[in-house]
Formats: structure tokens, sequence, C-alpha cells
């Protein structure tokens, strides 16, 4: 994917276009053809058309509608046919995005809980309940998602819902944090500074948990993390939500297994020690 700054122009030749214009009386006449570029104005979208049928006049493309790509119809708010464009005040195109290393559909599928994230908790004597399984549209879609940006995200919508009563913990499970932990592709060996990239909590209360970073690392390695007991990369996504979570509970990486800062035999389950804590913690994750 390509990222441009605000008011450049994206290259996207051949993006086909069907066109009507705004007539009460009359059956509206069409225009068809393809879009050449996209460019952000202050009204919102002009699309520059290269037209292959009869057009109709433009003054009468003003208040009506265009849709691009197969997208939903959207109403055209200004025209000019000197400039050949069009001014839209939203975008309707759809696409899919695939992932890069294996041709498969994104977002990824939250599925249900998984055994080795309910064993872990239920050993604290918490059982553990997947509320929603469903993708969140609470959020405008970013790219990477750094780490300090957490906490923005989850309180504004999510942590007001955390109680005594009845425990909550959030994880948001997203695509990557910084491009520089990604592991893409297959190559790259992250800074000791920004750390694996899998998973992160900010101030044992807003956790986030990179899905493509933790694939591709497992991509890297398979048999390290099969030796350790993780047979898929679903396994390393479950064990590395269970360690963030547990973050939650105000555990740190002072002790082995689950919280141990790195994947080791037994790491699937928690500690003794941090157990207990778990065990006698009185409020609700995230909230001490």
């Amino acid at each position: 994917m390509e990222l441009r700054p605000p008011g450049t122009p994206a290259s996207i030749a051949g993006l086909g276009f069907t066109a009507e214009d705004h007539d009460y009386f009359t059956t509206p006449e069409t225009m068809l053809g393809t879009v050449t570029e996209i460019t952000p104005v202050a009204a919102g979208y002009a699309l520059t058309l290269s037209i292959t049928s009869p057009s109709p006049p433009w003054d009468d493309m003003v208040g009506g509608r265009i849709a691009v790509g197969g997208g939903t119809w959207v109403e055209v708010v200004a025209a000019n046919d000197v400039a050949s464009t069009v001014t839209i005040s939203l975008l309707s195109i759809p696409f899919s995005i695939h992932d890069d290393d294996v041709d498969a559909l994104l977002p990824y599928s939250t599925m249900t809980l998984h055994p080795l994230y309910q064993a872990a908790y239920q050993d604290a004597y918490i059982e553990p309940v997947l509320i929603s399984a469903a993708d969140s549209e609470l959020l405008a879609w970013q790219l990477n998602v750094l780490s300090e940006q957490l906490g923005t995200f989850v309180e504004s919508e999510f942590d007001a819902h955390r109680g005594d009563g009845f425990w909550v913990a959030y994880i948001m499970w997203m695509f990557q944090f910084h491009e520089q932990m990604d592991y893409d592709a297959a190559t790259e060996i992250p800074t000791l500074a920004l750390g694996t990239g899998r998973g992160w909590t900010i101030d044992d209360k807003y956790s986030g948990l990179a899905l493509e970073s933790t694939r591709d690392s497992f991509a890297i390695q398979p048999l390290r993390f099969q030796g350790f007991g993780y047979q898929t990369d679903t396994d390393l996504l479950w064990r590395t939500t269970a360690h963030e979570v547990g973050h939650q509970f105000a555990l740190d990486h002072s002790n082995v297994r689950l919280m141990g800062s790195a994947e080791a035999t037994g790491s699937a389950r928690f500690d003794p020690a941090d157990l207990e804590k778990i065990r006698s913690q009185a409020a609700s994750p995230g909230l001490r």
C-alpha cells in the first residue's frame, strides 16, 4: 500500500465509473468511462474523468450521481468541463485487502476463545468468555498503530465498561504496530528499543496484539515455537493475547513461563507466583 500526503493526486488508471445527470423531468442521461485521478479538495474529492460515451451537459451533472469501481452512488456537488472533473463529498469505492505473504483475505476472524487461553486463566480460577467476535467499526482504519496510541483508542470507547462486579479486559487485535516491527518479509530483526512488536500493553491497562507480526514471526522460526508447544501461528497469537491480558492484572516480566518476556518451555501457563497475584486480585483488570 502506498501512502501520499493530503492533497496529492492518486493515480488509479482504469477504474470504471457510471454517472447520471440531474434531470427531474426526463430519463437521466448516462456518462461512462474511467477515473484516472482522485484529488482531495476542500469539498471532498475531485475525480478526473476519461469519458468513453456521449455525455450529458456538464451543468446537469451537478446534483446528479456517480458510482466508481462498482461502488454505491454518491452525489456530484460540482463539475468542471474544462478540467473534466466532478467533485463528490465522499468516496464509496469497494476494495479488499490481502495478506502480503499468504493470499488470504483480511481482516482475520477472531474465531472463538482458544483452549490455550482458557486453560491459562482457568488455572487462576477465572472462566474467560469472549464477549464479541465481531469486527469493530468504532475506530478509523490506520495502517500502523503505535503502542502509545493504544490508550487513546481504548479509553475513548471502551474503558468505562470496566467494573469489579463483572471483570472486563480489553485487547485490540490489529494488523501491525510500527513498520520496523512487522517481520516483513520474514527477514527483519526489530530493534531492541522497539521490541518484538507482537503485543503491547500500556499502563497495565491498554493492550494491543499485531496479528500480521505474529504470523510473520512464526513463519520465520516455526520449529522454535513448535518446540515450545505452539504448533501454529494461531497458538502463538492466543499465547501472546493471554500474556498481554496478564499485564492488565498488573503482572510484569519478573517471573518465567507465560509472563516471561520470551517464549520458553511451559510458557503457555502462568508461573505459580503470578497465579497467586491473579487469584488475590479484587479489582477488574486495568483497575487497581
